[in-house]
């Protein structure tokens, strides 16, 4: 790959991205329409196009985060893609836009602030990449195993109880972190030491507010709010 071709890459992508969010939101509304008639059918068909389309959105956006130019050279790409899973591919990622990062810093903060990257990614990569994986792969009612040799219960159940709130909780945990991935590919010596901290309380502080929110009280403010469906407290 060259650097033209790299270009032409995050260009595609970028695109991509565009449509994807749209697409995203587009669905978003219908859903709040269901709801709001108390059609849970429906809307459940739509969540899992929801959770498919935030699927193809995740893959379009990393895929652009990694040929983002001037932010990793190609054999640094061609390293983060050969890693065995999308963890490793953004822990591997992560890693290598730290090292930019100029030394002056603490010594320990690289270490520390990788490791805080880290976990991250296990939460809101790792663990909703489990469910994700088995609905982009056509099993919207029954999970397999890895295998694809038996019904996987637990993954099973996951689909099943999947709402558009966590969906929505999904989608939005997501663009934080990777607003605090993307300062430090693109500006690891502006950006990310101005706006770090920014993006964690902003996450926090979105956890906290969404934790106790359920369908429930989803359904129950759309309905009231029936003529406009509009998204209640998850823009």
């Amino acid at each position: 790959m060259t650097n033209a071709q790299k270009l032409n890459i995050f260009q595609a992508q970028a695109q991509n991205v565009r449509t994807l969010e749209t697409s995203f939101a587009i669905i978003n509304k219908s859903i709040n329409a269901y709801l709001s008639k108390n059609d849970m059918t429906s809307a459940k068909s739509h969540t899992l196009l929801a959770a498919l389309v935030f699927s193809a959105l995740t893959e379009a956006k990393f895929s652009k985060l990694i040929h983002t130019p001037y932010a990793f050279d190609i054999g640094e790409i061609e390293e983060i893609k050969r890693q065995p899973n999308i963890s490793s591919k953004w822990k591997k990622a992560v890693s290598i836009g730290i090292g930019n990062i100029k030394t002056s810093c603490k010594s320990n903060y690289k270490i520390n602030l990788l490791l805080n990257i880290e976990r991250l990614i296990e939460t809101h990569i790792t663990e909703p990449s489990k469910i994700r994986n088995k609905i982009a792969h056509g099993q919207w009612a029954k999970a397999l195993n890895s295998d694809n040799t038996q019904v996987n219960t637990q993954l099973t159940t996951a689909v099943l109880n999947l709402d558009c709130v966590e969906v929505l909780k999904w989608k939005i945990t997501y663009d934080h972190f990777y607003s605090i991935v993307n300062d430090i590919v693109q500006s690891p010596n502006k950006a990310h030491f101005r706006d770090y901290h920014i993006h964690v309380v902003e996450l926090e502080s979105y956890l906290k507010k969404a934790e106790n929110y359920s369908l429930n009280d989803k359904i129950s403010a759309l309905q009231k709010k029936r003529k406009g469906c509009t998204e209640i407290v998850f823009t």
